[in-house]
C-alpha cells in the first residue's frame, strides 16, 4: 500500500506511456482485498486515468459501492462529487442491477446540499435510479411519456426505471409500444411486467413489429400460461398467425398443463411424430434434394427464409449473431 501511494503521487510520471498503467496492474488486487483504502489513493494522485481505475473497479462489487458512497457522501465540492459518481455510473451500466448501497442516504444527502448544480443534480439521479430510490422515479417517468423528447432521452429513461425496477414502468411501457424507435426498449421492460394486461398490448402489436423483436415478444408471451392465452386466443380468431408460433414453444405451452390451452393447440397445430415411417427418412431426405435443386433455390425467397429460421430454430439457436 505505500509503495503503491508513493508511486502514484508523482505528477510527472503521469504522462508517461508506461507507468501509470504498471502501477494499476500492482494496485488493483488491493482493490477488492479493501476498497475503501483503495479509493483513499484517489484523492492522493494526480493521474486522472488512475482515480477513474480506482473508482470503476470499486464499483464492481458491493463492499466497493458502500466505499465509493462513503466517499460521495464526504465530497467537498461538486466537481469532486460529480467526478467520482461518473465514474460510478460508468461502472453501473456495465453490471446487472445492483443493491441499494448502505451508505446511499449520505451520499444523496450530500449531493442535495449542492443545491442546484445541475451536473450534481444529473449524477444523483442516474445514481439514485439505478439503486431503487422512488424519489427520483418521476424524472425519468416524464421523459419516458413526453412525445416530444429526443428518443435517446426516453430510452435511457426506460432503461433507468427498468434497472430501477419502477412498479408503474408496465403502464408506461405498454403505452409506448405504437412508437416504433421505443418498442425494443419497451419490449425488454416488459419482461419485469408479465401478466394479461402485457400479453393483450403485445399482441395487438406483434403485426407491426420487426422480424427480431416480434420474435422476442412471442417469447415473453410463452413464459406464464395467462399470456400463451391470450396469444393462442389470437390465433384462434385469425388475428395472429399460426406460423409464427414454433413447435419448441408448443412444447413448453404444453407442459403448462391447462386444458383450454391443450384445445387451442389442438385446434390448429399438428404435432409428434405419428404416421412418420423411419425407415423411409433418407430416402425421403433425397428426394427433397431432388426437388429443392439449385434451380429451384435460386428462386427462394430469402426474407421468408429469415423468418422461418427465427420463428422454428432461431427459439433455441443462434446464426451469425441472432436468435
Amino acid at each position: 500500500w505505500r509503495i503503491a501511494g508513493g508511486l502514484i503521487a508523482h505528477p510527472r510520471s503521469g504522462h508517461d506511456r508506461n507507468i501509470p498503467l504498471l502501477c494499476w496492474y500492482g494496485i488493483e488486487p488491493l482493490v477488492a482485498a479493501d476498497p475503501a483504502r483503495a479509493l483513499e489513493l484517489v484523492g492522493r494522485t494526480p493521474w486522472p486515468k488512475m482515480k477513474d481505475f480506482l473508482t470503476r473497479r470499486a464499483a464492481t462489487f458491493p463492499e466497493g459501492r458502500t466505499a465509493i458512497t462513503h466517499s460521495l457522501s464526504a465530497a467537498k465540492t461538486p466537481k469532486e462529487f460529480t467526478g467520482q459518481a461518473n465514474q460510478l455510473l460508468t461502472a453501473l451500466a456495465s453490471l446487472p442491477p445492483v443493491a441499494m448501497p448502505d451508505a446511499w442516504g449520505k451520499a444523496k444527502a450530500r449531493g442535495l446540499s449542492f443545491g442546484e448544480d445541475a451536473s450534481v443534480q444529473d449524477a444523483l439521479h442516474r445514481m439514485g435510479t439505478r439503486f431503487g430510490d422512488e424519489t427520483f422515479f418521476d424524472r425519468w417517468r416524464g421523459i419516458a411519456r413526453d412525445a416530444k423528447a429526443r428518443p435517446a432521452d426516453r430510452i435511457e429513461a426506460i432503461e433507468l426505471l427498468t434497472v430501477g425496477k419502477d412498479p408503474e414502468l408496465g403502464e408506461i411501457a405498454r403505452s409506448l409500444l405504437h412508437v416504433p424507435a421505443l418498442r425494443p426498449v419497451a419490449v425488454a421492460a416488459l419482461r419485469r411486467h408479465p401478466g394479461r394486461d402485457t400479453a393483450e398490448a403485445l399482441v395487438g402489436r406483434l403485426p407491426e413489429f420487426s422480424l427480431d423483436l416480434r420474435n422476442q415478444a412471442i417469447n415473453l408471451l410463452a413464459s406464464r400460461p395467462e399470456m400463451v392465452l391470450v396469444l393462442l386466443e389470437a390465433v384462434d380468431d385469425g388475428t395472429v398467425e399460426a406460423s409464427l408460433v414454433s413447435h419448441v414453444l408448443l412444447d413448453q405451452f404444453a407442459r403448462f398443463e391447462n386444458e383450454r390451452i391443450d384445445k387451442l393447440i389442438d385446434a390448429h397445430w399438428t404435432r409428434g411424430s405419428a404416421g412418420v415411417d423411419l425407415g423411409e427418412l433418407a430416402s425421403a431426405i433425397e428426394s427433397w434434394k431432388r426437388k429443392l435443386n439449385p434451380r429451384v433455390m435460386a428462386k427462394a425467397d430469402r426474407s421468408r427464409g429469415r423468418q422461418v429460421y427465427t420463428v422454428t430454430c432461431g427459439t433455441c439457436h443462434q446464426l451469425f449473431g441472432e436468435g
